[in-house]
């Protein structure tokens, strides 16, 4: 979702078709459509629509059995002119080779952009072989009239791009040959970043979790805050989010083949005031909600004060460090044991 005008735009994933039904007592065909679609509709500042809605042009063929067109919208803007959605979709490139990767929907143009790194992704460059390559989960902020993305939160990556989208890297942490590995890297994207007070900025990320002996998936959301200049580093990530129990579990789970919890998955974030956000996302891949959060203000103004009196050229926390609170903080938080704690 993005304020635009006076007007709430907001863009969301739609499934046209499930993926493979699986009803034992009444067998249906595949599905022979692609799954998502994104589906755009305006409403006003009280949260009533004001256009019917329509579904973007945005659908890829069909090509494997699951995850097939494009998901996890996120809405930001530069100005007026320059309206971007990302999202990431599976997709066989010019060359043949098969990726699950971020591409851009110009707004006002009403076209593709297809993202290109100088020098080239590191991840794609160092996927494991025989892998489908993953680069996605790229959070976006405008800093001060620059297009900056987060390419990689734990190592830290920053990519400086142009309203083309070609980018290059102007903070780049961990090895070049570093290898995503999704049992380890548990912190990931989520929301773009908004500016909470220069340089200062906040998103509410998403961490993906599995069980230590069924594998099965748990999604965590946590408050991050992120300082710009004038040295790019995460200050600060939070435990879990608690969201009540009632709209948790007033929704089904439809993927019980990955997941048996309830989960809330971020893809928007809207600040009202100094102690009120909104977030915008999904619960269990089924319903678009909105969740407000009060009482940030006291929260991130400690944070700040305690960030203020370090060093300004210090230096963000060491590799994995994020990625290893953000388990730890999940234990405390459910007494579960994650695959990956100990790496």
């Amino acid at each position: 979702m993005l304020c635009h005008n006076g007007e709430l735009i907001t863009v969301m994933r739609i499934w046209l078709e499930k993926e493979i039904y699986r009803e034992e007592k009444a067998p249906k065909p595949k599905n022979d459509f692609s799954d998502n679609f994104l589906y755009i509709q305006k409403f006003n500042r009280q949260m009533k629509p004001i256009t019917p809605g329509s579904v973007m042009g945005l659908p890829t063929p069909r090509q494997w059995i699951v995850g097939d067109g494009p998901i996890e919208p996120r809405f930001f803007k530069m100005d007026a002119d320059n309206i971007f959605i990302t999202y990431n979709t599976g997709a066989y490139m010019q060359d043949g080779k098969a990726l699950d990767s971020t591409f851009v929907w110009d707004y006002k143009r009403h076209k593709t952009l297809i993202p290109s790194i100088k020098g080239g992704s590191p991840i794609l460059k160092n996927v494991e072989p025989d892998r489908m390559p993953r680069d996605k989960h790229w959070t976006p902020y405008n800093d001060r009239g620059t297009l900056r993305m987060v390419y990689n939160v734990d190592p830290l990556r920053v990519l400086e791009c142009n309203l083309n989208f070609s980018c290059e890297f102007v903070h780049f942490e961990g090895p070049d040959n570093f290898q995503f590995n999704q049992q380890r890297d548990s912190s990931r994207g989520g929301t773009p970043w908004i500016l909470y007070k220069y340089p200062y900025y906040i998103s509410i990320g998403h961490t993906t979790l599995f069980k230590k002996v069924s594998w099965d998936r748990i999604y965590n959301i946590n408050l991050i805050v992120y300082k710009a200049v004038p040295v790019t580093r995460i200050v600060y990530i939070s435990g879990p989010i608690q969201i009540h129990n009632e709209p948790m579990k007033g929704v089904p789970i439809v993927r019980k083949d990955y997941i048996e919890d309830p989960f809330f998955f971020p893809v928007s974030i809207l600040q009202e005031d100094e102690d009120s956000i909104v977030i915008g996302g999904h619960i269990n891949d089924f319903s678009s909600v909105l969740i407000r959060v009060r009482g940030i203000k006291r929260i991130l103004e400690d944070i700040l004060a305690e960030d203020s009196e370090l060093p300004a050229t210090m230096n963000g926390p060491p590799m994995g460090t994020i990625q290893h609170s953000a388990k730890h903080f999940a234990t405390l938080f459910t007494g579960m044991e994650w695959a990956g704690l100990s790496d």
